[in-house]
């Protein structure tokens, strides 16, 4: 047991963990730190954010499926048996376009889920008061908009006519995604760096209360006069305070990439012929769903090979179920890496202030 590390390995440590940073802000964050003013002007931006994330993508997938219902659908491959009139250059240009914006959509909402989701533990480490309601709607809203706009896309891109409008509609989706975002398109009288100052401030005194020991290759946050701080439940925490709603949207976003990607580049939807009944059927066709299942099943093999990379201590039951079939990093060890970066950090920032003073002493 040993108070600090060496400063090499804590360096290289912090280097290596360089994505755990300190929250972003968005108008959620703000109400739930309370730094944001009780006006109405502000409240009424808050809750039209809500109603826009909430029901933008469902609209339009709702506007998308309206219009596939009139059109009929042209199955592309085998493409000898498919429709004459169809045009082999322009279905390529127009379905590679659509195959990398409605991507590009679906991996930015999962890495946008995932960077929220890692910074929630940082959040209550800060603020152990920190406002239940507006973590909910925090997790809630986003995880809804993201999960929403990567079902919603597919159906829109059908639907639209020409390129441009695949872009537009493909940007309105991501201009969605990051409505609550502080300095971004809407102005919410707070910008980033006002939160950014915040955070730092908030971090240097409660940083400054703690002090860390070294317990088996991991760092352990004690209080003042070695009293450890309490923690709640991980799983309840996450329950109640609604961080798996990441995981469920992170868990629809990466279904709607496996089977909408097959789908898209097999159908083509055309102003002719009888309209197509059952929409579902049509675009969950058989080589739609064994596509879906092999893109599925390589992605878990992928996780598998990722999990079993890790040392044999870090390996459980608990850690199996979320790093290869949820795809996502286990909550206790990320809440395990936090510690072990904040605290290498600690340390590495004490140690300098006291070799700053030694030099200050021996140059006097």
């Amino acid at each position: 047991r040993r108070t600090c590390g060496p400063p090499e390995e804590e360096a290289a440590f912090v280097q290596r963990k360089r994505f755990i940073g300190e929250p972003e802000g968005n108008i959620y964050r703000g109400w739930a730190v309370g730094i944001t003013t009780w006006t109405p002007q502000l409240l009424s931006l808050t809750l039209l954010v809500m109603a826009a994330q909430f029901l933008a993508p469902l609209i339009s997938l709702i506007w998308a499926r309206y219009q596939l219902s009139r059109l009929r659908a042209v199955h592309l491959f085998p493409w000898d048996e498919a429709d004459t009139t169809l045009s082999f250059e322009e279905e390529v240009m127009k379905k590679t376009l659509g195959l990398i914006f409605t991507s590009l959509v679906i991996m930015n909402g999962d890495n946008r889920l995932q960077r929220l989701d890692f910074q929630r533990e940082r959040l209550r480490t800060l603020y152990p008061d920190i406002g239940t309601f507006w973590m909910l709607a925090d997790a809630f809203f986003n995880s809804w908009c993201v999960a929403a706009c990567s079902v919603a896309v597919f159906p829109m891109v059908w639907a639209v006519d020409d390129v441009n409008d695949l872009i537009l509609d493909v940007f309105g989706f991501l201009f969605v995604q990051s409505l609550d975002d502080y300095s971004g398109i809407i102005d919410f009288g707070i910008e980033q760096s006002d939160f950014d100052r915040i955070i730092l401030d908030r971090s240097i005194e409660i940083d400054g209360k703690v002090r860390w020991v070294h317990e088996d290759g991991h760092y352990v946050r004690q209080a003042e006069f070695d009293k450890v701080v309490p923690k709640a439940h991980w799983l309840m925490t996450r329950i109640v305070q609604g961080d798996v709603f990441y995981t469920l949207g992170r868990i629809v976003n990466g279904l709607a990439l496996c089977f909408g990607c097959p789908a898209y580049l097999s159908i083509k939807w055309v102003d002719s012929g009888e309209p197509t009944g059952d929409l579902l059927s049509e675009i969950m066709n058989r080589q739609s769903m064994v596509v879906g299942l092999l893109l599925l099943a390589t992605c878990w093999f992928g996780s598998f090979i990722w999990y079993m990379c890790h040392p044999r201590e870090h390996r459980s039951c608990r850690n199996f179920f979320y790093q290869v079939f949820l795809m996502r990093p286990d909550p206790v060890e990320v809440r395990q890496i936090y510690e072990d970066v904040l605290g290498a950090r600690t340390c590495l920032i004490r140690k300098d202030t006291s070799y700053t003073s030694v030099d200050s002493s021996a140059d006097d």
